[in-house]
């Protein structure tokens, strides 16, 4: 290796900085390494985030399409305009998560905690979404064409906006 490889190989490695995602119930280490952010590291290693704690992660504009983010603490994260199509997020703590205009088509979203979260402008085209908790959750031009609604938990005085985002008019 010359002189200039060396200096930008040590460039690279001054720049990186360590980081862990630990198991969110035990603590557990489940992933480490070095990255020039986190959301870069995030994207790295999106195979597999099963349990991973990311609460309050900032991975704004992150590509984690067909990641498995099963059970994973995605609360009170920022996801705003994040590629998470085709993810497993079943079972996710996505609580007061910040997902407007984020990419959720075809992601499986069963049983996921979405109370509180921001779905403005979200694309659920095709998603998974059975027994999902919706409660307080914004709803405003949101996409939910084909999804699975089934037993989907929302509060009443949600099923107006539910309603409109759905395209759904009731007739007297």
């Amino acid at each position: 290796m010359n002189l200039k490889t060396n200096l930008k190989k040590a460039k690279e490695l001054k720049n990186n900085m360590k980081f862990q995602i630990k198991h969110r119930l035990t603590g557990e280490i489940l992933i480490e390494g070095e990255a020039e952010n986190f959301k870069e590291f995030v994207e790295k290693n999106n195979a597999n985030l099963s349990y991973a704690d990311l609460s309050y992660a900032n991975l704004s504009y992150a590509y984690l399409y067909n990641a498995n983010l099963s059970d994973a603490n995605l609360s009170y994260a920022y996801l705003y305009n994040a590629n998470l199509s085709n993810a497993n997020l079943s079972y996710a703590d996505l609580s007061y998560a910040n997902l407007s205009d984020a990419n959720l088509s075809e992601a499986n979203l069963s049983e996921a905690d979405l109370s509180n979260a921001n779905l403005s402008k979200a694309d659920l085209s095709y998603a998974n979404l059975y027994k999902a908790n919706l409660s307080n959750a914004n709803l405003y031009n949101a996409d939910f064409s084909n999804a699975d609604l089934y037993k989907v938990r929302i509060k009443s005085s949600q099923k107006e906006e539910l309603l409109k985002t759905l395209k759904i008019e009731i007739i007297e």
